[in-house]
């Protein structure tokens, strides 16, 4: 059983048409201390925290009148006035949980793309050191488009065996197809996301 013939150009046609999240921008964050809430998106529910307490709040660019609560955007440090400021090959996934413009606590700096919490921005960053910071920022896949694709397939180790590759083949073209339905279905930036995330799989099967 062979993959779907999906050609170069037709991939090309419908990343073009996807929302841009399946690529990583160029932003700023800074961060904010507590207290936390309540906050825009869930009012004084404890839950909304995740355990890591990695969390944010989103800026203009990216509150899409209040879309982004509950999306998760994973991001690292580029550069900061202070040199030396950025932790290295430090990327964190951050839950939108609150709205930049509405902090209970005033953010240290204003105008950025995220505010994150203390503890998210000195993962990636000396906070004590830099109010804000240049970030890569890219959105990912929330708890419950995981749970819908059950995973990504992994790309099989060289010289497996003709079947494990088969086997890989079959999933992967299991996957590109819930991808394009969802995407039809109205959940097209999903598809972008995996396309992003899989373009070495991809090229496997072009």
């Amino acid at each position: 059983m062979s993959i779907l013939p999906l050609s170069f150009s037709f991939l090309f046609l419908i990343f073009l048409h996807l929302p841009s999240v399946c690529l990583a921008d160029i932003g700023t964050a800074a961060w904010y201390p507590p207290p936390y809430s309540p906050t825009a998106c869930y009012g004084s529910d404890a839950s909304q925290f995740p355990s890591s307490y990695l969390f944010g709040a989103a800026g203009e660019g990216i509150w899409d009148n209040g879309a982004a609560c509950g999306r998760q955007y994973k991001l690292r440090c580029l550069s900061a006035v202070a040199a030396g400021s950025c932790q290295p090959d430090q990327t964190i996934q951050v839950k939108i949980v609150d709205y930049a413009r509405s902090l209970v606590s005033p953010g240290s700096a204003s105008g950025t793309t995220i505010v994150l919490s203390q503890k998210a921005f000195a993962t990636v960053a000396n906070w004590t050191a830099s109010q804000s910071i240049n970030i890569e920022i890219q959105q990912g896949m929330n708890n419950e488009e995981n749970a819908l694709f059950g995973g990504i397939p992994k790309s099989p180790r060289r010289g497996s065996s003709a079947v494990t590759g088969e086997n890989y083949k079959r999933k992967f073209g299991d996957f590109i197809v819930k991808s394009l339905a969802s995407a039809f279905l109205g959940g097209e930036h999903l598809f972008a996301v995996c396309i992003a995330n899989n373009s070495k799989s991809i090229k496997q099967f072009l």
